[in-house]
């Protein structure tokens, strides 16, 4: 298994998706759901034969250690689910984005199996920052993103310059501790 974030591959999108973002203290698990994706045109077909034919599709899963990013499609995030506990979050302050990013469709870089997983043990840290109601995952080893694309209306990607996925970072979350199964971005 490999230490390194997957590569991303970017394609232009019009409208990013709507994000969003659920704690459950039960299970430890932060989840970014992803509503409303739009779907190239390809995929949409896609779908409607395998309707017609009766044909089941695996989902694409990509493990990255306690994360698991699940996929309709190859470029089609359906959600995010961080396994972890919110005592071992860093808190500090977090830059501000750039403004007027891309919109982005993302694709990964990896090798799946058979059963359509990829798994990469990638070291990660999660930075929250109550002060502008940010959360950021970095991957891999420290660094700071060369690019950045929104990937829905409060997601966005930032990648090192050899197109690595060094952070995923959720805008807009506003969390409340001893809650299970709150809604903490909208």
């Amino acid at each position: 298994m490999t230490t390194a974030p997957p590569r991303i591959t970017i394609a232009e999108c019009k409208e990013p998706c709507r994000a969003v973002t659920f704690w459950s203290t039960e299970t430890f698990t932060l989840t970014i759901q992803f509503q409303g994706r739009p779907e190239p045109q390809e995929v949409a077909l896609s779908k409607q034969l395998d309707r017609r034919f009766g044909i089941e599709t695996l989902p694409y899963r990509i493990v990255l250690g306690n994360i698991e990013v699940m996929l309709e499609k190859v470029d089609l995030i359906q959600s995010i689910d961080i396994y972890t506990n919110i005592d071992q979050w860093q808190r500090a302050r977090l830059s501000v984005l750039p403004t007027h990013l891309q919109n982005a469709l993302v694709a990964f870089d990896v090798e799946y199996d058979g059963n359509h997983i990829a798994s990469l043990e990638v070291p990660h840290t999660i930075i929250w920052d109550d002060t502008s109601q940010q959360l950021a995952l970095c991957l891999g080893a420290p660094s700071v993103p060369a690019r950045w694309y929104a990937v829905a209306d409060t997601v966005f990607f930032g990648l090192a310059d050899d197109c690595r996925l060094c952070e995923v970072r959720c805008t807009q979350v506003a969390i409340q501790t001893g809650v299970t199964g709150h809604v903490i971005q909208g």
